[in-house]
């Protein structure tokens, strides 16, 4: 089942591609991967084409291997067969998900990647403590991930204190991606916890770009 999901997908995508759109977007993506050229919605059709209803324990080995070919468009429809709202969340998918982090290397990866990651984190909280080390890489897009699979710990009902304090170690973080999403998470924050919002800028404040601390203030 795994190997004819294989043949249909990857048949169909590399069907689906423009030359000229792979290298626009790769460069956009300052992605090491080889880029077809598949529009998203073509992309996201064609997994929903060929998965159908299948379920984690059909499509894990699948999405493994998809994700471990060098091609871009593969990784994303890893990511979206996983995201699908039919497919169950366990600790395998989490795995996945944990394992998948090294090799984000853009911003369509990471966003995809944190869509799956959310699923899994709202279905265990307990898992955050599995990202501890994430605000410390070298990959500034598992730093980025880090906040951004968290947006939930911003809402009512959870206290925001584990991963403000991730926050805090990145406020002073050069990369733009990493600063754009410490103003995201912080301006989510404010929308249901003013005053830890405000606390945390009154601190830390000087450390984010100017365009970063009117994000969060908002």
């Amino acid at each position: 089942m795994t190997n004819a999901f294989y043949v249909a997908l990857t048949f169909k995508l590399r069907t689906l591609g423009s030359r000229d759109r792979a290298a626009e977007v790769k460069a956009r993506e300052e992605s090491s991967w080889e880029h077809l050229g598949v529009p998203r919605e073509d992309m996201a059709k064609a997994v929903k084409a060929v998965v159908g209803q299948a379920d984690i324990d059909v499509l894990m080995p699948f999405a493994q291997r998809l994700w471990n070919e060098p091609v871009w468009e593969f990784k994303i429809a890893a990511l979206s067969m996983m995201n699908l709202e039919h497919v169950s969340v366990n600790g395998e998918l989490w795995r996945f998900v944990i394992d998948c982090g090294p090799q984000v290397d853009g911003p369509a990866l990471a966003d995809c990647l944190a869509l799956v990651g959310r699923r899994c984190l709202r279905d265990d909280p307990a898992r955050l403590d599995d990202l501890a080390k994430w605000p410390a890489s070298s990959n500034k897009w598992m730093r980025y991930s880090a906040l951004c699979f968290t947006t939930q710990w911003t809402e009512k009902g959870f206290d925001p204190a584990p991963v403000l304090e991730w926050v805090r170690t990145l406020a002073a973080d050069k990369e733009q991606c990493v600063q754009d999403m410490i103003g995201d998470w912080i301006r989510k924050l404010g929308a249901n916890d003013s005053n830890r919002r405000n606390m945390f800028l009154a601190a830390h404040g000087d450390e984010l770009k100017p365009e970063v601390l009117a994000e969060g203030r908002r």
